[in-house]
């Protein structure tokens, strides 16, 4: 490994400032849009350049959407402005930063270029590329017998986008009862959303939450409160395994190894068995960089490197939890080294990447949360807070 990381370095050195020893501006690249690649793309405008960079940001939807209210925007509490606002919207305080809705293909780090998929016109240069995908590769996810059919047939539906918070929220008036798979960070919120706006259902049982595990590696305390809660509001907790769904609902494998049938008129499956859409999922092949990318995710050095000059971050990284909070601490670093890297500063002026917990919060409906602070964040949180 380590003479392959050489190896590459010395190849790249000459091209990795290129743009910053030209009269031509730098060209960086961030692929994927969410709260890491949108936050490091702001962040590099406002960079003390020399020379303005050119930064395109390119994802294939023309909305930010922040994923944490998009239960929100699906039970009703928010409206799609008040947590989607448009790209272009966002953008214009961000001079010299520009989005292309598109999706990329395949990054070629030893030409320098990214491809789009087919319909879109060329390939893209780049003296810094930046991974905010979410994965690399085509990955293959669990099937679930029944859902594919289940969801063409209106019975079911899978919850991780926009149009998936749509569907639902056109949906809720006619719902009586509802059966999530998945009892982890998105599947216990969303019981507790659904909850909130349909009380008559939850009061009668007939909102069920099935999982082989309640709100896997969460802190034990919020593991704890959120049960509580979750109870309270009259949720019912399947502990087992869904095995299939059809048009009545679905069945599944308790505990103790029985398996049971559940009748519901609506199926929500929620983390990965919520396939995701081939047409609207960034896909990579990272050409020559095969041997960096395990599992669909990255595996990046300090500098959050995958090689001189492909950066990575969020989800499409490995060695970091996959959160919020880590994607815009990487955001912030990963920023400061493309400058570093394209002023042509020394490596002594990079910054490595350490991630920092800051705790964890868990929204269960519009007005209760469950969560644990770290104790060094305290001093943080509290002047604010008084």
């Amino acid at each position: 490994v380590a003479r392959r990381w050489k190896a590459r370095r010395h190849r790249c050195r000459r091209r990795v400032v290129r743009g910053s020893l030209a009269s031509e501006p730098p060209s960086i690249l961030v692929l994927g849009g969410g709260l890491g690649g949108l936050n490091l793309a702001m962040r590099l405008s406002q960079m003390p350049w020399r020379t303005k960079p050119e930064v395109k940001l390119i994802d294939p939807k023309d909305r930010y959407v922040f994923l944490p209210l998009l239960i929100d925007y699906a039970t009703g509490i928010v409206e799609l402005d008040e947590f989607a606002p448009t790209f272009q919207d966002l953008l214009e305080e961000a001079p010299g930063v520009q989005h292309i809705q598109s999706l990329a293909s395949e990054v070629d780090w030893r030409r320098r270029k990214v491809g789009l998929f087919e319909g879109d016109e060329g390939k893209l240069n780049f003296d810094a590329v930046v991974i905010a995908s979410g994965s690399l590769g085509v990955q293959e996810a669990p099937i679930l017998p029944g859902l594919s059919d289940a969801m063409a047939d209106g019975k079911a539906l899978c919850f991780r986008s926009l149009a998936d918070a749509e569907s639902l929220r056109e949906r809720l008036k006619s719902l009586s009862s509802v059966a999530i798979i998945g009892a982890g960070y998105v599947g216990v919120e969303l019981a507790a959303g659904l909850a909130e706006v349909l009380p008559e259902a939850a009061a009668a049982g007939q909102i069920a939450l099935f999982g082989s595990r309640f709100l896997p590696g969460c802190e034990e305390a919020n593991q704890r409160r959120s049960a509580e809660f979750v109870d309270k509001l009259g949720i019912v907790r399947k502990e087992g395994r869904v095995t299939s769904v059809d048009a009545e609902g679905l069945t599944w494998s308790s505990a103790d190894g029985e398996s049971r049938k559940h009748e519901c008129d609506l199926v929500i499956a929620t983390g990965a068995l919520a396939p995701s859409d081939s047409k609207t999922c960034l896909t990579l092949q990272l050409t020559a960089l095969q041997d960096s990318v395990e599992k669909g995710r990255a595996v990046i050095d300090e500098y959050l490197r995958v090689a001189p000059g492909v950066f990575c971050l969020g989800d499409a990284s490995a060695g970091s939890p996959a959160t919020g909070q880590i994607a815009m601490q990487q955001a912030e670093a990963a920023a400061w080294n493309i400058y570093a890297q394209l002023s042509g500063l020394p490596r002594v002026a990079w910054r490595r990447f350490k991630p920092s917990a800051l705790g964890e919060f868990i929204a269960l409906g519009s007005t209760e949360a469950a969560g644990v602070v770290e104790a060094s964040q305290m001093g943080n949180l509290l002047p604010p807070a008084l």
